[in-house]
């Protein structure tokens, strides 16, 4: 459903404020595309767009409830980018 994410990709997932808002939403748990629209204020073609993008570099991860897709974080992905953030903080 999403490939493992590497840091790269992570961080270019992102650098789209959209996607950002997508993981903050998602971040209070997993939600359907309805419901990011609703929360987000997100158009339907717009969100899907992004959240084809965020699935397919790692950073979130869908499965099937009935006839639709709950979405949630993969937060391995978004550990390995802390802790990149993380070892560059400390190397200062």
């Amino acid at each position: 459903m999403s490939r493992p994410p590497n840091t790269e990709s992570v961080f270019r997932a992102l650098g789209h404020p959209i996607r950002r808002r997508v993981v903050e939403l998602l971040a209070r748990g997993e939600r359907t595309a309805g419901e990011l629209m609703d929360a987000g204020d997100i158009q339907r073609p717009t969100l899907s767009e992004h959240l084809r993008t965020l699935c397919a570099t790692g950073v979130i991860a869908y499965r099937r409830r009935g006839n639709r897709l709950v979405y949630d974080l993969n937060r391995t992905g978004l550990s390995q980018a802390g802790d990149w953030i993380a070892r560059a903080l400390r190397s200062k």
